[in-house]
């Protein structure tokens, strides 16, 4: 059985670039290429809900500064160019965005994104999450705030109703490219979906991930017997 929710955790741009001789500019230009093929080659495997963590927040506070004003144009310009593709609503994608990405993006580009979540809200074949500066520990409080206003009983179920990621399905594959030799989990991702998640970790950089790797991925979940605490 395939996974009916997939993230994907993007590592390895910068050093895709470095190993190359390349500007680090040139590693993200790349994985943005990247993201709008693999987004297509998820749902063309039938699955329902693809998450992809394109930039957290600790990206936009830690990196210089030029690194991030190239980072937020290319994100800008990526996701215009992606909404045109004539598959998007032909498969029936609905795009939300994930995070604070309110607070780094200008008015331009906040309305043009709020745009592509109302235009595809209606479609409900697959759903496409992008993360941009996201924290799981903002979600986490941003559920607790939500939950205190409401003024339901404290429980796990109460709080998930309230943070940003609440109609997402549990996650059941996590990949993360360019970590293979170094498996390990950042920002505390999507607290509330991934307690039972299988995951795959890929020396591979993003820059290099293909239909093949996702197969291998998909491959590898199949044969997995996921007992989830039984």
């Amino acid at each position: 059985m395939k996974p009916n929710h997939l993230v994907v955790i993007p590592d390895g741009n910068r050093r895709w670039a470095k190993k190359k001789g390349l500007k680090s500019w040139e590693g993200y230009q790349e994985g943005a290429k990247v993201f709008q093929e693999t987004s297509f080659n998820v749902f063309e495997q039938d699955i329902k809900y693809f998450t992809f963590w394109a930039l957290s927040e600790d990206n936009l506070i830690k990196r210089p500064k030029q690194e991030i004003s190239f980072l937020l144009k290319l994100i800008h310009v990526g996701i215009k160019e992606f909404y045109k593709q004539p598959w998007i609503q032909e498969k029936g994608v609905a795009i939300n965005f994930y995070g604070n990405w309110r607070k780094y993006f200008d008015k331009k580009m906040i309305l043009e994104m709020k745009k592509i979540q109302k235009e595809t809200s209606k479609n409900t074949n697959f759903y496409l999450s992008v993360l941009i500066a996201y924290d799981g520990k903002e979600e986490l409080v941003s559920g607790i705030k939500g939950l205190i206003k409401s003024k339901d009983t404290i429980s796990f179920e109460n709080v998930k109703k309230h943070v940003w990621t609440n109609i997402l399905p549990d996650v059941d594959l996590v990949i993360r490219t360019g970590t293979e030799e170094d498996p390990h989990w950042s920002g505390n991702l999507l607290m509330f979906q991934t307690g039972y998640s299988q995951l795959y970790f890929k020396s591979d950089y993003w820059p290099d991930f293909n239909l093949k790797t996702l197969k291998s991925a998909l491959t590898g979940f199949e044969k997995r017997e996921r007992r989830t605490g039984k």
